[in-house]
């Protein structure tokens, strides 16, 4: 795509507000995404105090630092990005140990964090040019801070309004902050797509979680009947079933279809999946597709009769 026409001068600021702006690059690039609150700061004001700036003098700046940025640009806005979503968590007290630990190295960095979004804005970064580095953001941190909060825990059943909150009190101010005032606005179109998309999310990366310890709660039920339950209520919503369903699949036979299991745990597992499965699944499809080979592999074990009756 042709840059926006600009005049020479325009093209000399641009030229000299690259070269400030990955001043000294080379030799920092391990910690220049700490630098880029105050570079990114100086940028705006030189750019707003040289003239009065036209949406093609914006292009013509944003194409001399993008069009062919040091390797290290991306992953540092990116980095700065996650800082300024840890430093919401943290002080909203909501961080796991794991994550206490990841902003160990940086978490004394100071600068004004209003005053970097707006900047964003004023760069016209947002709202397209990070949308979708932002969402990439949101979905590890969303996924890291799921299995954190559930792994393991079968005996709640509130575990999802707890990610709620948490996407209410977190997620949803730090979009908004990003965004800008607008987004604070209900009836803002923007506001309400990041709202649903959190939200789907949030129940996605709570499937993605029980998915990955399916078996486990299988093998602990019924003490892990809270955890059935609440999955069976995500489950109307996100439509994962199938997900639940393969991975339930791939777990029957590196963990049961072997020589190595004994017959009456394998037994005691199937009967577990079947009251399982028809509280995640009414329809009994899920019990049909996944214990299908358990059924057969139980058939020709020569001791599974034995079992049923000594049991």
């Amino acid at each position: 795509m042709p840059l926006s026409p600009v005049s020479a001068y325009d093209s000399k600021f641009s030229t000299q507000a690259r070269v400030a702006f990955f001043r000294d690059s080379e030799v920092n690039q391990d910690r220049y995404w700490q630098l880029l609150p105050h570079r990114i700061h100086e940028l705006v004001q030189q750019f707003q105090q040289c003239h009065e700036p036209s949406r093609a003098d914006l292009s013509a700046l944003n194409a001399a630092i993008f069009c062919d940025p040091p390797q290290f640009l991306w992953p540092s806005i990116i980095l700065l990005l996650k800082h300024t979503l840890h430093t919401r968590q943290h002080h909203n007290g909501m961080e796991g140990e794991e994550e206490v630990s990841d902003m160990h190295d940086y978490m004394m960095l100071e600068y004004d964090t209003l005053q970097l979004y707006q900047n964003f804005r004023t760069l016209g970064w947002l709202p397209s040019l990070l949308s979708r580095s932002i969402g990439h953001i949101l979905y590890e941190v969303m996924q890291q801070h799921t299995v954190q909060q559930v792994k393991g825990n079968y005996s709640e059943d509130c575990l999802l309004d707890i990610l709620m909150d948490w996407k209410d009190t977190v997620l949803l101010p730090w979009i908004q902050d990003l965004y800008g005032p607008e987004m604070y606005d209900p009836k803002n179109s923007l506001s309400n797509n990041w709202k649903s998309k959190l939200e789907y999310a949030i129940m996605e990366s709570f499937c993605n979680a029980r998915k990955s310890e399916i078996f486990d709660i299988i093998a602990d039920y019924p003490d892990s009947l809270p955890a059935v339950t609440e999955l069976a209520s995500v489950l109307r919503k996100t439509r994962m079933q199938r997900a639940i369903g393969t991975a339930l699949g791939e777990a029957f036979r590196h963990r049961l279809l072997h020589p190595g299991a004994q017959t009456h745990q394998i037994l005691q597992v199937y009967m577990n999946s079947i009251k399982v499965l028809r509280v995640i699944d009414p329809t009994d499809a899920l019990i049909d597709s996944v214990t299908g080979e358990l059924t057969s592999y139980l058939r020709h074990r020569s001791d599974t009769i034995r079992c049923i009756v000594t049991r």
